[in-house]
């Protein structure tokens, strides 16, 4: 007893933090106050777009969501890798060829069947056409609703290069001009947290702690008010974040062997008009083309479905402002196999 009390200065403070937090996370479980304050990444989820539902996103540390692997509610089918798409392997057969398609809600289909997206039409046709070169093609909906650009990277840097796709089609840009959060994307999720695979394991771990939760989500409030100084929220991606997440996606992609293609981001004229949504459309666009045309990234443009003549409506293409419908889907999986098979970047389509 003697020799235990010898060491009460050591030993006492640590008890009285454990006991500390212990109690912390039993009245914070108790009186489920994260669920009532939509607590860290649970609160993003909830306040970032109305198509963003909570019930198939998992929190996640570097991502700061996830769609939950293997869930299945009506429309929405995650297989066990936690995409919208058909079971996949992640190791690619030697006659494979690979597209994977970073996305946002767009891509991941809202509303619309798995079979009638972009990306599910376009590995149709292609087997079709081209498959009696011996080549079979996948295309992998990698599309996550209410992402940005900035998510996008890291979805590839920590989940899509290793599927090792030949062609990477970036389809993401809406969701960076929203203002939603007192801190932008990457100050919520810093770049480094990347390069620590452990850091990574211990947040999502932290995650499952209540107390753990209240308590990042009151921090990262109050650090993004006191950062911006004027207690406004910020855009979720600057226009110069924008580039350099595109830039550095081209970067990663050129050291996996992929070639990376833009597609400039349809919209319905008659609701973007409505709407007064002019600014967002243009902040877009405007990038997208900079920044193509700067620094040679193919962008590929959809006429129908985005600038057209005046006087077409295009709306049947759209469910609402940016998502495409059916039809609307078929147009862009048009657009983009004419883009391959014009540019010869098919396997058998060389000659």
């Amino acid at each position: 007893m003697r020799g235990i009390m010898r060491y009460y200065k050591i030993w006492l403070p640590l008890l009285s933090i454990v006991l500390f937090f212990g109690l912390a996370e039993l009245i914070c479980r108790s009186f489920a106050l994260t669920d009532k304050l939509n607590a860290d990444f649970k609160f993003y989820i909830h306040n970032v777009d109305d198509d963003l539902e909570e019930t198939f996103m998992a929190e996640d540390a570097s991502l700061m969501w996830f769609p939950r692997p293997n869930y299945r509610n009506g429309l929405i089918n995650i297989n066990s890798q936690g995409f919208r798409d058909k079971e996949r392997t992640v190791k690619k057969d030697g006659n494979v060829f690979r597209i994977l398609c970073l996305g946002d809600s767009s891509t991941f289909g809202w509303s619309v069947r798995l079979e009638e997206t972009y990306h599910a039409l376009l590995e149709e046709k292609l087997n079709k056409e081209y498959g009696r070169s011996g080549a079979r093609f996948e295309v992998i909906n990698a599309g996550v609703t209410g992402y940005t650009s900035y998510q996008g990277l890291r979805l590839y840097k920590q989940k899509g290069y290793r599927y090792k796709p030949d062609i990477v089609i970036f389809y993401l840009g809406i969701n960076d001009s929203q203002k939603k959060f007192y801190l932008s994307d990457k100050q919520i999720i810093p770049d480094n947290i990347l390069s620590n695979s452990n850091a990574d394991i211990k947040n999502n771990l932290l995650l499952k702690l209540s107390s753990y939760r209240l308590l990042r989500k009151v921090i990262v409030n109050i650090s993004g008010m006191i950062r911006n100084n004027t207690g406004e929220k910020v855009q979720r991606v600057s226009s110069e974040d924008f580039k350099n997440n595109i830039l550095e996606l081209n970067r990663s992609c050129r050291k996996n062997g992929s070639r990376l293609l833009l597609i400039s981001i349809p919209f319905n004229k008659k609701e973007i008009d409505r709407l007064n949504l002019n600014a967002e459309a243009a902040f877009v666009l405007n990038e997208l083309e900079n920044i193509s045309k700067t620094y040679n990234i193919p962008l590929i443009y959809i006429p129908e479905m985005s600038t057209g003549a005046p006087f077409v409506d295009n709306s049947q293409l759209f469910l609402d402002v940016w998502h495409p419908s059916p039809a609307g889907h078929r147009i862009i999986m048009e657009r983009l196999y004419e883009y391959l098979v014009n540019y010869k970047l098919l396997p058998g389509n060389h000659t």
